[in-house]
């Protein structure tokens, strides 16, 4: 078991990000029953890409995000990072998308600035169709930004 764990984890980059030891990492990413539409926000335009194989939901486009649920799939061990597909982010891109937001499976949310995927992302395929990944030091995360949301009356 601790072999599987050691296969899946994305590495001590994202342990110290998510804790010194990532038992909250492994917790969700031992629950998690799976990527399904249903997993992103029901608000906001759906994102598809077609990777040859079957057709994917991405994110969803709301006010200028693209909010993305990402699974264990989508954050890379070497280098650390978080991957996307370049064609979904090259559609948001001229719909007017500014931001990329990731919601990690232990709760954590991540964002990065559109363009820092085409000026510091790394171009790789690894069987998925193009994909730019994003190195996790590139991402903020929105709880330590202070940022507490908008109230909405």
């Amino acid at each position: 078991m601790m072999d599987q764990r050691k296969e899946m984890s994305p590495g001590r980059a994202w342990r110290q990000r998510g804790g010194p030891d990532g038992q909250a990492f492994f917790k969700a990413l031992h629950q998690r029953q799976g990527y399904r539409e249903t997993d992103a926000d029901s608000t906001g335009m759906p994102v598809y890409v077609d990777d040859g194989r079957r057709r994917v939901l991405v994110g969803r486009l709301k006010d200028g995000t693209l909010t993305k649920v990402v699974s264990h799939e989508h954050i890379l061990r070497k280098p650390p990072s978080i991957a996307v597909q370049e064609t979904a982010l090259l559609q948001v891109r001229t719909l007017g998308c500014h931001t990329v937001r990731a919601e990690l499976p232990d709760g954590v949310t991540l964002e990065a600035p559109l363009d820092s995927f085409f000026r510091r992302g790394i171009r790789l395929n690894r069987g998925y169709g193009e994909q730019i990944a994003l190195p996790l030091g590139r991402w903020r995360d929105t709880a330590e930004s202070g940022n507490q949301g908008r109230l909405v009356l």
